[in-house]
């Protein structure tokens, strides 16, 4: 269950893991609608060295690399959140386990990473990320199975 650093109450928490959560489902899904509506309209991305200002570029990375493969599991866990006092900011650091599987690519079939998101969020209408930071800590397979934009 995902915890608050700062005593928030759990309904605001439960919005902001849902954003979280929300962002996984889009990928592994490729609801690209969803994915987009993940994000602010100005937010920033850094995925390992790769930078995306907006979610446009954001979108544009994601998309191609997603689209061919046969699917993907996106795992969150060890979700930390702190409100900001004014309870429409909030950072978010979660463990990110991801497989994604590409059974007939000659590099396949599967390429696994595992990481840490360090995210801000901004409350609107729903709580949005602002800006995503992705480390990697470890990866299994061949990242070519992702094709040209995640080399």
């Amino acid at each position: 269950m995902p915890t608050s650093t700062d005593g928030s109450d759990r309904s605001t928490i439960d919005a902001i893991t849902d954003a979280l959560h929300r962002y996984t489902r889009a990928i592994d899904t490729k609801d690209w609608a969803l994915l987009r509506d993940s994000f602010t309209a100005d937010c920033v991305a850094q995925y390992r060295t790769k930078v995306l200002n907006g979610v446009d570029a954001i979108v544009a990375y994601m998309q191609p690399s997603h689209d061919p493969i046969d699917g993907s599991l996106h795992r969150l866990t060890n979700i930390e959140i702190s409100v900001d006092p004014s309870g429409t900011t909030a950072s978010a650091t979660s463990y990110i386990d991801a497989l994604l599987v590409h059974r007939l690519h000659p590099d396949g079939p599967t390429f696994r990473a595992i990481g840490t998101y360090r995210d801000s969020l901004r409350l609107a209408d729903r709580w949005r990320l602002a800006h995503r930071t992705y480390q990697q800590l470890w990866v299994e397979g061949s990242r070519t199975i992702l094709g040209e934009t995640h080399r």
